[in-house]
């Protein structure tokens, strides 16, 4: 009773939607510290408070999820660590076994020439059983403690209580499938972030260096433009003496004869391609951001509020071509055969 008390407590906290990190990694290290898995084979061998505790790295993750850059990392860390945790309990549906093996090789069902939106279709289907299995089980949990209550009864009876932990180890047996599928589609879009991360820093760093390296070649060139220059005036002053230009007009003809009548180029062809390659990275930074940003609001979205913005943006395309059939914009002046 002593070790479950401070254990149920930490997981009330990190149980909660807008729980901390700190709160997290607190039960995580509790449940590590006081080994509560013991050593079960699989989760039937868990008692309810041993369920609990096995959801430790999954609310870890969840939590470090939702501290945008610094927190991926350790969130994949985390939900790898969960999902290969339930794996070993033997508590993962047949039918994901493969997509867990993928996880844990890092390899996603595309990489392996399957179909991720199959995979998606079937976990959502099986997350709906799992939370309508768990609300029924709430529900005759929360009619059987209105039924003591009116009774009076303070005692139940052996097969009572037997009835009771069964249903609760059931509904702690839901939630870690649940939690299991959650995870299974959290983590592809966690490692595309994590490398929408890692490309932003490396456009970041070559635009860095190529700034670096632009601004040293300027300063050469503007210190070989200033000694050209001196140089002239020197060779000028020597040959024709400080009144050359105002003294004859011939001697001046002759010396600026062959000067240009057009207005000669300000940078070399290789100062112009390293403006556009600047330009580019810039571009392809902007790009990779924006593309980070699509796909952060599309994890923060549910399986079904995605199948519903699909559907609609379908019929808004059926709609528009049902308004304006093909060939409707062809005018009768301009016939197109």
């Amino acid at each position: 009773m002593t070790r479950e008390l401070p254990l149920a407590a930490l997981f009330a906290r990190a149980d909660r939607a807008d729980a901390s990190v700190e709160t997290c990694e607190a039960f995580r290290d509790a449940v590590r510290a006081t080994g509560g898995l013991g050593r079960a084979e699989t989760l039937d061998d868990l008692d309810r408070i041993g369920l609990k505790l096995a959801l430790g790295h999954r609310l870890a993750g969840r939590a470090h999820a939702r501290c945008g850059r610094d927190g991926v990392e350790r969130a994949i860390d985390a939900l790898e660590a969960f999902v290969s945790l339930v794996r070993e309990l033997d508590g993962v549906p047949r039918e994901e076994m493969a997509a867990c093996e993928g996880e844990e090789e890092g390899t996603s069902r595309r990489a392996r020439g399957g179909d991720g939106r199959a995979d998606k279709v079937r976990r959502f289907k099986a997350k709906r059983r799992c939370e309508k299995r768990m609300e029924e089980i709430e529900e005759i949990l929360k009619r059987r403690s209105r039924v003591e209550e009116e009774s009076g009864s303070e005692s139940a009876s052996e097969e009572d209580e037997t009835d009771h932990d069964a249903l609760e180890r059931e509904y702690w047996m839901k939630r870690i499938e649940l939690e299991t599928y959650e995870t299974l589609d959290e983590l592809p879009s966690l490692r595309m972030e994590r490398e929408m991360f890692l490309r932003r820093d490396e456009l970041e760093e070559a635009r860095r260096a190529e700034r670096e390296r632009m601004d040293a070649d300027e300063r050469v060139g503007r210190d070989a433009r200033i000694e050209t220059y001196t140089i002239e005036r020197e060779d000028v002053n020597a040959l024709a003496g400080p009144s050359i230009l105002t003294a004859d007009p011939r001697t001046r003809f002759r010396t600026e004869v062959f000067r240009p009548t057009v207005a000669l180029p300000t940078m070399t062809v290789e100062q112009f391609g390293e403006i556009e390659r600047r330009e580019m990275l810039e571009r392809e930074l902007r790009s990779a951001e924006r593309e980070l940003e699509r796909a952060a609001i599309r994890a923060a979205k549910t399986e079904e509020q995605i199948e519903e913005e699909e559907l609609a943006e379908t019929r808004r395309w059926d709609a528009f071509k049902d308004d304006n059939p093909y060939g409707s914009g062809n005018s009768r002046l301009r016939p197109c055969s």
